[in-house]
C-alpha cells in the first residue's frame, strides 16, 4: 500500500532546540577553559559519526555481536510475516547486550542490520513472545530507520550529549523530590522568578543578562511539549511501517520502544493513532 511519507524533520529539529542551546553554552565554556580537550572530544564525535555503521562502533555503542546461527534462524523465522524482509532482503542479525539495551527492544541502525536485545531474544527462545509480536517490533524498528540511521541525527545527538546527561541527572533528582510540595510550588513560581530577574536586568540595562533569561524562561515551557511531540512522531514512523506490512491486526502487540520488552503499548488500532 502506498502511503504519504511521514514528515518528521521539522518536528525533530524543534525538539533539538533546548539541547543545542544548552550544549552550545557548555562547549563554548569548555573550549575557553580546555580547548585541547574540547577539540579532542568533538573530533572523537566526528569519528564516531563517520564510523557509526561499522561493526566496531556497533560493538562499542551497543555491545553488539553477531547472532549465533540458532539465534539468527529463530529471529528470521519469527519475522517471516514481514514481507519486505524476506529472501535477499533478510537483515543481518546482531544481539545487543546488557544495560545498553535499556529502553528499547529492537533497533535498526542501518539498512540491512537488525539489533535485537537479549531480553527479546530470551523471550523468543522461551516462547513468551509470538512471531507476530516480533514481526511487529521489527517492522516498527525499520519504520524508524530514516531517523535512527541518519548521520545528521546522530551528529546532533553527540553534540547535545551535555544536555542529555544534564537532563538525565535532573530527571532522577526530580523523581526523588517529586513528592515534596515545595518542589512543585517552586516550579510553579518560575514566572515570578524569571519576571523579577528580567525586571532587574532591564532596569540596570544589563541586556546580556536579560536575553538569556527570556530564552531560558521560554524553554521551560516549550521543551516538554516539543519532546513529547517528537516521541509521538517517531512512534508514527514505526506505526506506518507496521501498517504497510499488513500487521495492523496485531497492532496491540507492538512493543513501545521507550519501555522494557514486557510492557505493551495501549491496545489501540494503529489507524486510530494516525
Amino acid at each position: 500500500m502506498n502511503r504519504t511519507p511521514v514528515r518528521w524533520r521539522a518536528c525533530w529539529a524543534l525538539a533539538q532546540i533546548t539541547g543545542v542551546i544548552v550544549s552550545s553554552a557548555f562547549w563554548i565554556v569548555l573550549s575557553a577553559s580546555a580547548s585541547e580537550f574540547a577539540s579532542a572530544v568533538l573530533l572523537g564525535g566526528v569519528v564516531f559519526v563517520v564510523a557509526y555503521r561499522t561493526r566496531l562502533v556497533l560493538w562499542l555503542a551497543f555491545g553488539a555481536r553477531c547472532a549465533s546461527v540458532a539465534d539468527r534462524d529463530a529471529v528470521l523465522r519469527a519475522i517471516v510475516p514481514v514481507a519486505s524482509l524476506r529472501g535477499r532482503n533478510q537483515p543481518r542479525v546482531f544481539v545487543a547486550r546488557g544495560r545498553r539495551t535499556v529502553g528499547w527492544a529492537v533497533a535498526v541502525p542501518r539498512p540491512g542490520v537488525l539489533l535485537v536485545s537479549e531480553s527479546v531474544l530470551n523471550a523468543l527462545r522461551a516462547g513468551k513472545v509470538s512471531d507476530a509480536e516480533v514481526s511487529a517490533m521489527v517492522a516498527h524498528g525499520f519504520g524508524q530507520l530514516p531517523v535512527l540511521g541518519s548521520r545528521t541525527v546522530l551528529a546532533v545527538e553527540i553534540y547535545c550529549l551535555p544536555w542529555t546527561i544534564a537532563r538525565a541527572v535532573a530527571g532522577k533528582v526530580a523523581n526523588r523530590l517529586a513528592r515534596a510540595p515545595l518542589m512543585s510550588f517552586s516550579w510553579k513560581l518560575r514566572p515570578v522568578v524569571f519576571g523579577l530577574g528580567l525586571l532587574d536586568a532591564v532596569q540596570h540595562g544589563r541586556w546580556e543578562a536579560a536575553i538569556p533569561l527570556i530564552v531560558l524562561a521560554v524553554l521551560t515551557y516549550t521543551t516538554g511539549p516539543l519532546d513529547q511531540a517528537w516521541t509521538r512522531k517517531l512512534d508514527e514512523l514505526g506505526d506506518h511501517r507496521v501498517i504497510d506490512e499488513g500487521l495492523s491486526p496485531v497492532a496491540r502487540m507492538v512493543l513501545d520502544p521507550r519501555f522494557k520488552a514486557d510492557r505493551r503499548r495501549a491496545d489501540v488500532p494503529l489507524e486510530a493513532r494516525q
